[in-house]
């Protein structure tokens, strides 16, 4: 294992074969600090780890091309931006958005599909910048969703953090999920507007 670490630089793939791709094994790390990964081929193995810095937004766009196999752990830092855009990932991994000292943010840089369970720590961030994210995967914590043309839940979003709040805000949620608060959380729906459908009894709301 080892690290590399991609500052202020670009790193593009191509529709053929996946080229530059970027291999982490369960002892390895990649910190990305200002850089930006198009269409690249990224597989991190459980046990890596992949840290977006402070400082400039680093950007993964999978718009076009690229795979994102996420086993591992990816944290987004304390005032740290990570921008996605496409499908981003597959696996058992998690994001981690902020650690909960200040915000961190996982921003959409164009119409997303995020298939990574991720966890927002306090007052930490999805920030949709007007475009559509659809979610097959559980997102938790404490924080805010914001800013997306439609969220398509089609798994969990569950406010789980005793005394905590987690917010969606000026939005319309779709899809076949749940809304849920656990563990003496908070879901606070605000500005926002859930669509159900009569089959299969979509978006449901759970109270315990």
């Amino acid at each position: 294992g080892g690290t590399l670490e991609l500052a202020n630089t670009a790193v593009s793939g191509s529709s053929v074969g996946n080229t530059n791709q970027i291999f982490l094994d369960s002892s390895s790390s990649l910190v990305l600090s200002g850089a930006t990964l198009n269409g690249v081929y990224l597989n991190a193995n459980a046990g890596s780890v992949i840290t977006v810095a402070a400082g400039a937004a680093s950007l993964i766009n999978n718009s076009s091309n690229g795979v994102f196999n996420m086993n591992g752990t990816l944290n987004i830092a304390d005032a740290a931006t990570l921008n996605v855009e496409g499908s981003i990932g597959s696996g058992s991994g998690v994001i981690n958005v902020g650690d909960g000292s200040s915000p961190a943010t996982l921003g959409l840089a164009g119409v997303t599909n995020l298939g990574i369970q991720t966890v927002l720590n306090g007052a930490s961030v999805i920030q949709g910048n007007g475009y559509a994210l659809t979610t097959g995967v559980a997102i938790s914590g404490t924080g805010t969703l914001t800013g997306f043309s439609t969220l398509t839940n089609n798994r969990t979003i569950n406010a789980d953090v005793a005394g905590g709040t987690l917010e969606i805000d000026g939005t319309t949620v779709v899809g076949s999920g749940t809304l849920e608060a656990t563990n003496g959380g908070t879901l606070e729906l605000a500005n926002t507007a859930v669509s159900g459908s009569s089959v299969g009894n979509t978006n449901q709301i759970f109270l315990d």
